[in-house]
């Protein structure tokens, strides 16, 4: 009860304000991380035998896991990627607003709230592309054609619009594809994993779609050498991925200019999607209005003799 009373106590009063603000509403949704403060209060007792602290601490860490350390990182596979001094706990730190010394109290959840991550992209993923193809038919979907990246610009798009927009995030994906290029919101080793999600569960999702009585196992999250370190990802999944990572930065480099075709499409769709919306309501006013008796002025009269008194004033 003391730690919890010092945690409140110590929370900044810019916090406060910015929990505050984020109770009254936004069009963002109701994500409980926003309502959490930007960094932990200073000089807390930390005790994680406190349900009230632990649970602090277990969301602001999943806040930062989803906002600065999933879009760039998507593994932890060797324990030294969670040194102290590696750049991935800096950043953690940083976010936090932790000390170094406190490294130890989030390690293990940083840990987690990765692995979590990703099973949820993971998931999403295939939960996409089952509904594509039950919708558009098994073969409307070209894997080989997909991971030719940027050199095949349709397929490119496609994955963009129903792969990586869902492990990135719908509503972040629309409010921002309009406005920046793909490289911009999506980061090359991210770009990497959605295609790894992909390709690791197509086989069985096709087979699904079809309607088959027996599915294929998915290629990397079966039982297999470091699969449970890697929280059901194999050695050999992990091999694909650094691949991916590698052609997804080779193909940027080469075909930048994809990104920005990609921007410009997404502009000319959200240009025709307000002109036909204010048409709409355009057409809703005018239907509002079609029974409506309009009011005589002088402006709409023809009465020559209200022409030539404006002559006359005019002339004088």
């Amino acid at each position: 009860a003391g730690s919890r009373q010092k945690v409140l106590k110590n929370m900044s009063s810019k916090d406060k304000k910015r929990k505050s603000k984020s109770h009254g509403g936004s069009s963002r949704g109701t994500d409980s991380t926003s309502t959490l403060p930007s960094s932990l209060p200073s000089e807390v007792n930390y005790d994680e035998r406190d349900a009230t602290v632990n649970a602090l601490l277990k969301a602001m860490v999943s806040r930062v896991v989803k906002e600065t350390i999933f879009p760039k990182k998507q593994f932890i596979v060797q324990d030294r990627e969670l040194d102290v001094d590696g750049k991935l706990a800096s950043k953690a730190l940083d976010a936090l607003g932790m000390e170094k010394s406190r490294w130890h109290q989030v390690k293990e959840k940083i840990r987690k709230a990765i692995g979590s991550k990703r099973n949820n992209g993971s998931s999403r993923v295939r939960a996409s592309l089952l509904n594509y193809m039950e919708v558009h038919g098994v073969d409307s979907v070209d894997l080989s054609k997909v991971l030719e990246g940027r050199k095949n610009p349709e397929s490119f798009r496609w994955f963009l619009d129903v792969i990586a927009s869902v492990v990135v995030g719908v509503q972040e994906v629309n409010q921002m594809k309009s406005v920046k290029p793909p490289c911009e919101w999506l980061s090359s080793s991210l770009e990497a994993f959605c295609l790894l999600c992909l390709e690791n569960c197509f086989d069985q999702v096709k087979s699904e779609a079809r309607g088959d009585a027996q599915k294929p196992e998915t290629k990397w999250t079966k039982e297999g050498r470091g699969s449970r370190k890697n929280q059901g990802w194999q050695q050999d999944g992990i091999r694909r991925y650094n691949e991916l990572v590698e052609s997804v930065r080779l193909d940027r480099a080469a075909l930048r200019k994809e990104d920005e075709n990609y921007l410009r499409i997404k502009q000319e769709e959200r240009l025709r999607y307000e002109n036909e919306r204010l048409l709409k309501r355009q057409k809703t006013t005018d239907g509002r209005e079609q029974d409506l008796l309009t009011a005589m002025d002088d402006f709409s009269s023809d009465s020559e003799c209200d022409s030539d008194s404006d002559s006359d004033s005019h002339s004088n």
